[in-house]
């Protein structure tokens, strides 16, 4: 639709251009848009034409006259009790360890997970401040503020953890004792040997080849963190105690994402009323 002049633009012409992003799910059926990209262009056309309605110099927003495409209802991939302990071990021993646990263990973000720095710990208080993110640029690693407002928050972590996180701040204290000048002190809870910060992109290849290597189920990190929800849903936790320690804006979002969890908790609150009112 670029080569079209804006006077002369129409409703057919967008549906058009939709259409062409959205053939099979794919640009040209290969390696292009899916339906929430087609979703944010047709969100930046629309207020961009708005702009030109109120300028005068189009009488009409035809964007407003296009039929959008439905995107598919994402379903979230999780790992049962069982797997998740399979997991963890084989992942133990590993620089990936800490944040496989962190991430099943406390619901983080990878980038959350491999920006945590020793001083967002509490030990005595068994909290963790979630305040950044490592993530990967043209310019190198950096940290950055969490996904939304929500995400920054504090967390109260299980003994387990604490004790695996203060087992990991010895081990470091150590090899700070012995490197001297030449470890990289960057406070990181997860890093290489010599302090530096491990590029998310690196360990996400890593991730996925130890899971190969384990002969383990293919789940991305982010998994880890769906995982983490669904069990606190299956273990009654309420609905707005997860959303905190997920760090999503709204409890619909939890709601939303895990509304399969919800079935099943409702298919077991009947059979639990059943039981008590007929005896059965």
């Amino acid at each position: 639709i670029g080569n079209i002049p804006l006077q002369k633009l129409q409703p057919a012409h967008v549906q058009k251009f939709y259409n062409e992003k959205i053939r099979n799910g794919r640009l040209d059926g290969k390696g292009g848009l899916s339906a929430k990209s087609v979703m944010y262009i047709h969100r930046n056309l629309r207020e961009a034409l708005s702009y030109a309605v109120k300028q005068q110099l189009i009488m009409r927003n035809v964007a407003d006259m296009v039929e959008l495409p439905k995107q598919k209802k994402f379903q979230a991939t999780f790992l049962n009790e069982e797997e998740v302990q399979k997991l963890l071990e084989a992942f133990k021993g590993t620089y990936c360890y800490v944040p496989v646990l962190l991430g099943v263990g406390l619901g983080l973000r990878r980038g959350e997970a491999l920006g945590l720095q020793w001083k967002d710990i509490d030990f005595d208080n068994k909290t963790i401040q979630i305040r950044r993110s490592l993530i990967p640029t043209k310019d190198g690693l950096l940290f950055h503020d969490p996904k939304t407002e929500g995400s920054k928050r504090i967390i109260v972590a299980p003994e387990t953890i604490i004790n695996e996180l203060k087992a990991v701040k010895e081990k470091q204290d150590k090899d700070k004792e012995v490197m001297g000048e030449a470890y990289n002190d960057m406070d990181l809870v997860t890093c290489y040997g010599d302090g530096s910060p491990i590029n998310p992109t690196a360990f996400g290849h890593s991730f996925i080849r130890t899971l190969a290597k384990n002969k383990l189920k293919h789940i991305r990190f982010h998994d880890l963190r769906h995982t983490n929800a669904t069990l606190m849903l299956k273990q009654n936790i309420p609905a707005k105690v997860a959303s905190e320690r997920l760090g999503h804006s709204t409890i619909g979002i939890t709601l939303d994402l895990y509304s399969h969890v919800l079935k099943e908790m409702r298919e077991e609150a009947a059979s639990k009323i059943e039981e008590i009112i007929f005896k059965k």
